[in-house]
């Protein structure tokens, strides 16, 4: 079924963009907490 596995990819894909946004924000708040600290 292509229908069934476009929605696989879709959902896959959400899912690293999901973990590749979260891995940027936890990593900028992080360096945002080390530029507050050398302040």
């Amino acid at each position: 079924m292509p229908t069934l596995q476009a929605s696989i990819t879709q959902v896959v894909s959400l899912k690293l963009a999901y973990f590749f946004y979260y891995r940027n924000t936890s990593s900028t708040l992080h360096s945002l907490g080390k530029i507050k600290i050398a302040m």
